[in-house]
């Protein structure tokens, strides 16, 4: 689709101390573990590749994807399933359709679609595992960048064990300023949001995987030109919108944070992530919604 974006925390410091229990009578007390906050790695988006580490620590983290390329792009962070190969994931790539690597992955959300220069920044609790960065996105070329090399493996390493005798660091959770639910097959905001920086706690309670792709309408501009253009399949003229964030797919009952700094007015929230059992992308089912920024 020309011009249209397909498939297109800082963490609060509050933390918790916890003390191991009863000893016995003259033994010295077990250390206590560290508060711990919340650590920030940086991605940076190119054409068409990524500048990522190797590898991460597993539990909370926030992911900062700088976009130093051209184009818009995103970070998907997809954990392999077990048994899984990057092999076998870049080979039903290539064949299609998406749905059929969807079953080879659990989407563990990212950072999505920014513009060039642009910065999008979202908190994950990470399993240890194989994973994969992947852009969905297309230009006018309709080619996803990740058919053209943006793809790269990332390794989640299990947390290491603590100091003898003491429990592990804790990380609290960031403080959100509201819930954005995703269900089949709609978005839920927070109503009433204000100009400025928030965390939002963004959670999949749908069956399906689904993401929040986060467009502002340009000024002048309305819904029903962001539709029309949604719609068309030979689009003239400049995108109505621009891309402004949002968190990319999340597996059924998983849950990020999305870091968002809003300007005042208009935003639609879409998902363009395909169904399973029909393959048409969720937004053709009515999972968009727009809001307010004022």
């Amino acid at each position: 689709m020309k011009g249209l974006y397909k498939f297109v925390m800082l963490g609060a410091l509050l933390v918790a101390l916890f003390v191991l229990g009863a000893c016995s009578p003259g033994a010295p007390a077990a250390p206590a573990s560290v508060a711990s906050a919340i650590p920030e790695i940086t991605i940076k988006a190119l054409d068409f590749s990524y500048t990522v580490p190797t590898q991460i620590q597993s539990g909370l983290v926030t992911i900062n994807m700088v976009n130093d390329g051209k184009e818009p792009h995103q970070a998907q962070m997809a954990r392999l399933n077990d048994g899984v190969t990057m092999d076998q994931l870049m080979t039903t790539l290539q064949k299609g359709p998406e749905t059929a690597a969807l079953a080879l992955i659990t989407l563990a959300g990212g950072p999505n679609t920014v513009s060039a220069g642009k910065n999008q920044k979202v908190t994950l609790n990470l399993t240890a595992g194989n994973y994969v960065l992947l852009c969905f996105v297309s230009g006018d070329d309709n080619v996803p960048h990740l058919a053209k090399g943006m793809i790269a493996p990332l390794q989640v390493a299990a947390a290491p064990p603590s100091a003898a005798g003491a429990p592990p660091a804790s990380m609290a959770e960031p403080k959100s300023d509201g819930t954005i639910t995703l269900k089949d097959f709609a978005i839920a905001v927070p109503s009433d949001i204000k100009p400025g920086a928030h965390i939002f706690k963004v959670s999949n309670d749908g069956p399906e995987p689904h993401e929040m792709t986060l467009f502002k309408l340009t000024e002048g501009k309305t819904e029903a030109d962001f539709n029309a253009f949604l719609q068309s399949q030979t689009p003239s003229g400049p995108p109505p919108f621009e891309p402004a964030g949002g968190i990319v797919g999340l597996n059924p009952g998983a849950s990020g944070w999305v870091h968002l700094d809003l300007t005042p007015g208009t935003y639609i929230a879409l998902c363009f992530i395909p169904s399973p059992a029909t393959g048409k992308s969720h937004v053709e089912s009515g999972m968009i919604t727009a809001f307010a920024v004022k």
